[in-house]
């Protein structure tokens, strides 16, 4: 997928996703894996649609905050999304 900083953007700023992201706020790094993972399956209604592209975008971008913060080890993007989630190495 070609992502563009436009593309994320626009993922990102659904009140949907902001909504689940504040809730994340102040929670444990596992905590924020695990309802990561409860999101994934939320994904799955959006399968082939454009809504999916956009929560992959939102999730990836979510995982890659968390890398650049220091809470996990950076995934490796070559892998499906619901492997980062659940293959993220905790280290704080």
């Amino acid at each position: 997928m070609k992502l563009t900083p436009a593309k994320i953007q626009s993922a990102v700023r659904h009140e949907d996703w902001q909504a689940f992201r504040k809730s994340l706020k102040g929670k444990p790094t596992r905590e924020k894996l695990r309802q990561l993972g409860e999101w994934k399956d939320w994904m799955k209604f959006f399968d082939g649609d454009s809504r999916y592209e956009e929560r992959v975008i939102q999730v990836q971008n979510y995982l890659n905050a968390l890398a650049r913060g220091g809470f996990i080890e950076p995934t490796n993007k070559s892998h499906r999304i619901e492997s980062q989630i659940r293959y993220a190495k905790v280290l704080k």
